[in-house]
């Protein structure tokens, strides 16, 4: 058996793609709680899970199981990590699970301080101290992921985000279409997308988009055709791209529309 196959046993059940950049990602999901627009068509917006998520993904199976508290799922997860044979020295933290900048202040700032004190491995007074003392931490926050939504990045927000330690933000613009916008009920617009774009990258984010071909009221070369300009318009250009096609989720407004 090769060293590859070897790595892929049931005995070392490492994946070695996941850390091969050096740098380990940690995935931490917040409580669940309703955006502030309502429900877009094709969420479930479960009441027990973070809205637009269901409990059959992983991260939110584990989070699920330890509440959504933030500390208890990166003591959880670095502990897996390390049975796995991946790194923990360099971490990413990636926090999903709904719009966060639409939290509580207060819930976002605590919910941000117990994840470096649980990569500390101890608690600190305040995030600020917590920061502080993850920089010489035997498990580094060297970047951070949030999930946010194009109407929730105003130059306020931004420099909430940088307090945080934040260096990406993936923002959800499904797709470039005023008129979809409001038939799927998503809630912004793509000024909102040209706007966040602009002022994430003028804060040196990387930007990441969240795209969603397959929707209501498009068709193919309708998406073919707005894809292309994600990349063309220079108002665009993410660093990133993730691409969800849509579904028809169970308890969805859309699977009524079916």
């Amino acid at each position: 058996m090769s060293n590859q196959q070897k790595t892929y046993s049931r005995e070392n059940p490492r994946k070695p793609v996941r850390t091969i950049s050096g740098v380990t990602p940690l995935t931490v999901v917040l409580k669940p709680r309703k955006c502030n627009h309502g429900t877009c068509i094709y969420c479930p917006g479960g009441e027990h899970v973070p809205q637009s998520y269901t409990d059959k993904s992983p991260a939110i199976m584990r989070a699920l199981t330890l509440k959504f508290d933030p500390y208890k799922q990166v003591r959880s997860r670095l502990q897996a990590l390390k049975r796995m044979g991946h790194p923990t020295d360099k971490i990413e933290l990636i926090i999903l699970g709904g719009t966060f900048l639409q939290y509580p202040i207060r819930y976002q700032y605590a919910f941000v301080k117990k994840c470096y004190d649980a990569l500390n491995e101890r608690k600190s007074k305040n995030l600020n101290e917590a920061k502080k003392l993850n920089e010489k931490a035997e498990h580094r926050c060297v970047a951070m992921c949030i999930e946010n939504r194009p109407d929730n990045c105003s130059p306020a927000e931004i420099k909430r985000m940088l307090n945080f330690g934040c260096t990406r933000v993936e923002i959800g613009i499904q797709i470039l279409d005023d008129k979809i916008y409001k038939k799927i009920n998503r809630g912004h617009s793509i000024k909102d997308v040209i706007d966040a774009t602009k002022n994430l990258k003028n804060a040196g984010f990387k930007v990441g988009y969240h795209v969603m071909p397959g929707l209501p009221y498009s068709n193919p070369q309708n998406d073919l055709k707005l894809f292309k300009e994600i990349f063309f318009d220079s108002e665009f250009r993410p660093d990133q791209l993730k691409i969800y096609p849509c579904q028809i989720v169970r308890d969805s407004p859309l699977e009524k529309m079916y």
